[in-house]
Parts: structure tokens; sequence; C-alpha cells
């Protein structure tokens, strides 16, 4: 699920937006089921949970002339549930959680016979990003 809306239109042709996300992962079969027929040391989480993702962004897009447009987002992303495994005998459970944050830039030129586009994306993960099994 998604909600957005602007903040404000700061001139013509340019716009500060924000957004809140809230994305969930159900459960495959893999993740519920999967065994190792040679002796099960792989084991599925009968108990493995919907993955869970809470998302804020906070952007601004502008058309700096008819042909050149650019935008840049900060987001932070909000991660519970993830998946992981434990060494042997492998265990799928829900033990990663914990927020990563960055930030996306792109710019497009476009010329009636060609268009030309770049981005960047760069984000961090912090040092609570964990697997339970290690705190």
């Amino acid at each position: 699920m998604r909600l957005a809306t602007t903040i404000a239109v700061l001139a013509a042709g340019q716009l500060l937006w924000r957004g809140v996300s809230r994305a969930v992962r159900a459960p495959a079969r893999l993740d519920r089921e999967i065994t190792n027929p040679l002796g099960g040391n792989v084991l599925g989480g009968p108990n493995f949970e919907s993955e869970v993702a809470n998302v804020l962004q906070l952007g601004y897009r502008s058309q700096v002339a008819q042909v050149i447009t650019g935008s840049a987002t900060a987001y932070l992303h909000d991660w519970d549930k993830l998946r992981s495994g434990s060494a042997p005998p492998v265990l799928i459970e829900n033990g990663i959680e914990g927020p990563v944050y960055g930030v996306e830039t792109w710019a497009a030129w476009r010329h009636p016979e060609f268009c030309a586009a770049a981005g960047r994306s760069r984000f961090e993960r912090s040092a609570f990003v964990q697997a339970r099994w290690m705190r």
C-alpha cells in the first residue's frame, strides 16, 4: 500500500513530495516446506511469517527546461522479519530486521530524435540490521 502527497509546488516545473508505503511478502512454499531428502539438514520454517517493509520517502522533482528533467529522493526502509538461515542444520526463519536508508537521483535529456538518461543510487544499512540470533 502506498500513500503519496505533494508538499509544495515550489515554482513552475518544481515539485516537493513525500510518500509512505508498507509492503508485505507472504511466505512461499519454499519458506515453509523445504526439506533435504538426503538427511533433513535443510528445514523450512513452519512458523515463517510474512516479511514487512515500512517505507518513508521525501523527493524533489524538477523540469529545468523543456527537454531536461531531474529528480532526487531520500528514503528510509524499516525491514522486519526478513528471511534468514542458520548454520547446519539449516533452518529458514525470520531472523533479520533493521533500517536501510539512502538517496536516489536521476536526470533525463529529451531530444526530438533521442533521449539520454542517467541515475545514481546510494544506500546504507544501519549497524542495527542484524540477525536476531546475533544479539
